[in-house]
């Protein structure tokens, strides 16, 4: 089964694929060991910074062996930022990529993310697009990010005109390791008004 089909079934049972972000071997094995005991399925994310320390085919190679040792893992390029950094992860062998063009205006975010989704269709990548800034890094916070929710009006012009297959929002939350007292506020209604526009595509 590939990730796009998990996608899929894990929506429509309502149910998550975790995905969890490395960076080193010992945080790959540590995911690995976990997932394998709870036989789940899981996306292991790179940021282009985490990829680039890695490496983009070593990556590639580390995820496939955890297949042959029958982990269901897929190999997720996290928050790229252009267009070029992610046919290289594509051409490298991942089994998704996250165009990150929220920060752009919504026309020109809709714009870039139809050409990631040309390329990737011929190599049968899963494409997620972000609508909403999900503010932040890893690093320890001292104070909560400023950021605006995504607005579900902006959810429904984007996918009418680029057909995603998932879509990363903010309803609240936000990147980084929290300090004492800094809390995400989740909106819950938000996320049900952006879910019944979405429909059959996961966020």
């Amino acid at each position: 089964m590939n990730i796009k089909s998990y996608l899929k079934k894990a929506n429509k049972e309502g149910w998550a694929v975790g995905q969890f972000n490395v960076s080193n071997l010992e945080t790959l094995k540590a995911v690995a060991n976990v997932v394998k005991r709870l036989k789940s399925p899981v996306i292991i994310g790179t940021s282009e910074g985490e990829s680039n320390f890695i490496g983009l085919q070593e990556a590639v190679a580390l995820v496939r062996i955890l297949r042959k040792n029958g982990v269901s893992s897929f190999l997720h390029l996290d928050h790229g930022k252009t267009l070029d950094y992610i046919k290289k992860a594509v051409d490298a062998g991942y089994d998704s990529v996250h165009f990150d063009g929220s920060k752009l205006p919504l026309k020109e975010n809709i714009a870039i993310t139809k050409k990631v989704l040309a390329y990737c269709k011929k190599k049968g990548v899963c494409v997620e697009a972000e609508v909403g800034v999900v503010e932040g890094s890893s690093t320890i916070l001292k104070e909560t990010p400023k950021f605006s929710l995504t607005d579900p009006k902006e959810v429904e012009t984007f996918i009418k005109r680029a057909k995603v297959d998932s879509l990363a929002i903010n309803i609240g939350s936000f990147h980084g390791v929290r300090s004492s007292g800094i809390n995400p506020e989740i909106d819950i209604s938000r996320l049900k008004e952006i879910n019944e526009i979405t429909k059959n595509i996961p966020l």
